[in-house]
């Protein structure tokens, strides 16, 4: 099985740190997702955390608990953010860890 290098892995970490979906809600408690560019400190929690669960998966760490986990970490971080579509997914979306 082929293995991503680190520098792969980090690359593709910084590019999709590049954009954050924010979640609102209005009076009623609807909620409304918008995605922007990241601010600087947001890419680099975004891109660190998403670094961290790739190479974990890369290691043999469980996906569906390194994802998780991660998401749960990145809210805790941004709680404004939709860790669903700014973390989660990006994870499982890498083409190798499909």
């Amino acid at each position: 099985m082929f293995k991503p290098t680190e520098q792969e892995l980090r690359a593709y970490a910084e590019t999709k740190a590049s954009s954050i979906v924010i979640r609102s809600y209005d009076k009623n408690g609807n909620s409304k997702d918008e995605r922007r560019e990241t601010t600087e400190p947001e890419k680099k929690i975004l891109s660190t955390i998403i670094l961290g669960g790739l190479l974990a998966i890369r290691n043999g760490a469980d996906k569906q608990s390194v994802k998780d986990a991660c998401e749960y970490i990145g809210k805790l971080q941004i709680p404004e953010m939709n860790g669903y579509d700014s973390i989660y997914n990006v994870i499982g979306d890498y083409p190798e860890m499909k």
